[in-house]
């Protein structure tokens, strides 16, 4: 899974600088945003609250600007895609006859989000409020140990998410807050039916080119 990382890092990085170098001087942006983020997720399953880490590249379709009516262009519409990352966790114990009564458990899983966004932006302000929907692909590995063993999983599932933020723009691109609510159910065996959706806090910098 640490491979898909390095690979979407990279080619996020190439993109910007790609377009860029292609883009004859004096033309203005190419549209192109990169952003990365750190934040927060409180999961809606009984897992614990974990850290979200998380790089979006997308398009803002500068040249629409001039061609929309002028109401319609205090809006800048987007596409964003977005890799995540994040490890939530559940120590905690049960009792079974098999095992003689009490044991205790230990259950991690480490998620990667790749999501698909349309966003929305309001621009005339210095802040900058925006909205989005998407829908994200989730790549779930789960380790549970109990009885001295672990027991391994690796599953992906689907699921929307909603988010919400304000921009403050600032140097090349803006400051961002950004809250976003994600969901997808999951049926390890380790956890039963359960889902891998959560509530992300999460700030970052999109860059913009």
């Amino acid at each position: 899974m640490s491979k898909i990382f390095f690979v979407v890092l990279a080619l996020s990085l190439a993109v910007p600088l790609f377009s860029a170098a292609a883009t004859p001087e004096g033309s203005g942006l190419v549209g192109i945003a990169l952003a990365p983020k750190v934040g927060a997720v409180i999961p809606t399953s009984k897992l614990g609250a974990t850290f979200a880490l998380g790089l979006e590249a997308g398009y803002t379709f500068p040249f629409l600007r001039d061609k929309l009516p002028s109401w319609m262009a205090l809006f800048e519409p987007a596409l964003m895609v977005e890799f995540s990352y994040l490890e939530p966790k559940k120590v905690g114990s049960g009792s079974s006859d098999l095992v003689g009564g009490a044991f205790a458990y230990d259950l991690a899983q480490r998620i990667m989000i790749l999501a698909f966004d349309a966003i929305v932006k309001f621009t005339p302000w210095i802040v900058q409020p925006y909205g989005g929907i998407g829908y994200g692909f989730y790549f779930l590995h789960a380790e549970q140990k109990s009885y001295g063993l672990t027991n391994k999983e690796d599953q992906l599932y689907s699921g929307l998410q909603l988010r919400a933020g304000a921009e403050y723009a600032i140097w090349h691109g803006g400051v961002m807050a950004e809250l976003r609510y994600h969901y997808t159910g999951l049926g390890f065996l380790s956890t039963g039916q359960s889902n891998a959706g959560g509530i992300t806090i999460s700030t970052g910098y999109r860059f913009v080119f």
